[in-house]
């Protein structure tokens, strides 16, 4: 089985100090990573509403670890990719979005109020896939199916 599947990728990862919930640094996570077999690892740091006059700081602190994962990455050949995981107002549930760019950013944040049923029918797009990441933790609200691409299963 293992030889029809040959790109080991991790598609929901954190870096501190970008997210909270992590310890390890950028470095630290594509170092493990690589160390591990994989190919890629989609950076997914948090990315949740932030008071307006704290949104530019945010998103330089959240492209610092990318751009740090990146330059490692590159240089011992793990593919780093770009990806958040978005949290809205409306209550503790966490979003996984794929297939979006730095400038992206600025956009989702102007969105982050307005709950995930009005982001996806304003940001979705035919190059981006929104998944409710972890849906069966605790304190989590399954989502409408109409404003989401589907759900994280493993976590």
């Amino acid at each position: 089985m293992l030889s029809k599947y040959k790109y080991k990728t991790e598609l929901h990862s954190h870096t501190f100090p970008t997210s909270a919930c992590s310890d390890i640094t950028a470095q630290m996570l594509v170092e493990e990573y690589k160390k591990h077999g994989y190919d890629a690892v989609t950076l997914t740091n948090h990315f949740s509403y932030y008071e307006k006059d704290k949104r530019e700081d945010q998103i330089k602190k959240f492209l610092d670890d990318y751009y740090k994962a990146c330059e490692l990455g590159e240089k011992i050949g793990l593919d780093v990719l770009f990806g958040a995981e978005l949290r809205f107002t409306e209550n503790d549930n966490d979003y996984l979005i794929f297939g979006i760019c730095e400038d992206d950013l600025f956009a989702i944040n102007e969105l982050l109020d307005s709950g995930i049923d009005n982001f996806y029918k304003n940001f979705k797009n035919e190059k981006n896939i929104i998944l409710q990441a972890h849906p069966f933790r605790d304190g989590m609200v399954l989502a409408n199916p109409e404003s989401i691409d589907g759900i994280e299963v493993f976590n």
